[in-house]
Protein backbone atom coordinates (compact mmCIF):
# COMPACT_ATOMS: atom_id res chain seq x y z
CA UNK A 1 0.00 0.00 0.00
CA UNK A 2 2.78 2.06 0.91
CA UNK A 3 4.52 1.49 -2.68
CA UNK A 4 1.18 2.80 -4.21
CA UNK A 5 1.28 6.02 -2.37
CA UNK A 6 -1.09 5.32 0.78
CA UNK A 7 -0.40 6.28 4.24
CA UNK A 8 -0.88 3.11 6.43
CA UNK A 9 -0.93 2.02 9.49
CA UNK A 10 -0.75 -1.41 10.87
CA UNK A 11 -2.12 -3.30 14.21
CA UNK A 12 -1.68 -7.10 15.63
CA UNK A 13 -5.16 -6.97 17.11
CA UNK A 14 -7.98 -5.42 17.64
CA UNK A 15 -7.56 -3.40 20.63
CA UNK A 16 -4.06 -2.47 19.09
CA UNK A 17 -6.41 -1.12 16.38
CA UNK A 18 -8.64 0.98 18.69
CA UNK A 19 -5.20 2.61 20.44
CA UNK A 20 -3.98 3.82 16.90
CA UNK A 21 -7.59 5.11 15.65
CA UNK A 22 -7.43 6.98 18.91
CA UNK A 23 -4.37 9.10 18.40
CA UNK A 24 -4.80 10.17 14.29
CA UNK A 25 -7.11 11.21 12.33
CA UNK A 26 -9.69 8.84 11.06
CA UNK A 27 -8.71 6.93 8.30
CA UNK A 28 -10.30 6.75 4.90
CA UNK A 29 -10.75 2.82 5.08
CA UNK A 30 -9.74 -0.16 7.10
CA UNK A 31 -8.76 -2.86 6.23
CA UNK A 32 -9.27 -5.68 8.78
CA UNK A 33 -8.61 -9.45 9.35
CA UNK A 34 -11.40 -11.26 11.20
CA UNK A 35 -9.06 -13.86 13.18
CA UNK A 36 -6.84 -11.90 15.30
CA UNK A 37 -5.91 -11.97 19.18
CA UNK A 38 -6.84 -10.33 22.46
CA UNK A 39 -9.88 -8.34 20.39
CA UNK A 40 -10.98 -9.97 17.08
CA UNK A 41 -12.06 -8.62 13.67
CA UNK A 42 -16.21 -8.95 14.94
CA UNK A 43 -15.15 -7.32 18.60
CA UNK A 44 -13.52 -4.67 16.67
CA UNK A 45 -16.17 -3.49 14.82
CA UNK A 46 -18.77 -3.49 17.31
CA UNK A 47 -16.38 -1.33 19.39
CA UNK A 48 -15.93 1.36 16.54
CA UNK A 49 -19.37 1.23 15.54
CA UNK A 50 -20.03 2.54 19.19
CA UNK A 51 -17.65 5.85 18.39
CA UNK A 52 -18.91 8.64 16.26
CA UNK A 53 -15.79 10.09 15.46
CA UNK A 54 -15.33 5.97 13.70
CA UNK A 55 -18.63 4.47 13.02
CA UNK A 56 -18.32 6.15 9.43
CA UNK A 57 -14.75 4.77 8.30
CA UNK A 58 -15.77 2.18 5.47
CA UNK A 59 -13.96 -1.48 6.67
CA UNK A 60 -13.32 -3.73 3.98
CA UNK A 61 -12.81 -7.59 5.85
CA UNK A 62 -10.02 -9.56 4.11
CA UNK A 63 -10.35 -12.98 5.94
CA UNK A 64 -10.13 -16.77 4.73
CA UNK A 65 -13.04 -17.05 7.30
CA UNK A 66 -15.74 -14.34 6.33
CA UNK A 67 -19.08 -15.23 6.27
CA UNK A 68 -21.86 -12.94 5.01
CA UNK A 69 -24.60 -14.29 7.02
CA UNK A 70 -22.79 -12.66 9.88
CA UNK A 71 -24.45 -9.35 8.89
CA UNK A 72 -21.26 -7.27 9.95
CA UNK A 73 -21.48 -3.93 8.78
CA UNK A 74 -18.90 -3.47 6.28
CA UNK A 75 -18.48 -1.99 2.36
CA UNK A 76 -16.67 -5.12 1.35
CA UNK A 77 -14.60 -8.54 1.60
CA UNK A 78 -11.80 -9.88 0.24
CA UNK A 79 -10.87 -13.67 0.57
CA UNK A 80 -7.58 -14.75 1.50
CA UNK A 81 -5.63 -15.35 -0.05
CA UNK A 82 -6.09 -11.77 -1.77
CA UNK A 83 -4.84 -11.14 -4.88
CA UNK A 84 -3.24 -7.08 -4.87
CA UNK A 85 -4.98 -6.20 -8.36
CA UNK A 86 -8.73 -6.80 -5.99
CA UNK A 87 -7.69 -5.14 -3.31
CA UNK A 88 -6.66 -2.13 -4.77
CA UNK A 89 -10.34 -2.41 -7.26
CA UNK A 90 -11.88 -2.28 -3.79
CA UNK A 91 -10.03 0.74 -2.97
CA UNK A 92 -10.86 2.63 -6.09
CA UNK A 93 -14.27 1.52 -6.08
CA UNK A 94 -14.71 2.82 -2.23
CA UNK A 95 -12.73 6.22 -4.00
CA UNK A 96 -10.10 6.07 -1.50
CA UNK A 97 -7.12 8.14 -3.18
CA UNK A 98 -3.44 8.12 -2.09
CA UNK A 99 -4.12 11.71 -0.10
CA UNK A 100 -5.87 9.78 2.12
CA UNK A 101 -4.95 7.35 4.75
CA UNK A 102 -5.68 3.67 4.16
Amino acid sequence: MELEGYTTYTASNGQEGLDILSQISSPSLILLDLMMPVMNGWEFVESIKKIKKLSKIPIVIISAFYDQSNNIPVQGHLKKPIALANLYKTIKDLEVTNEQNA
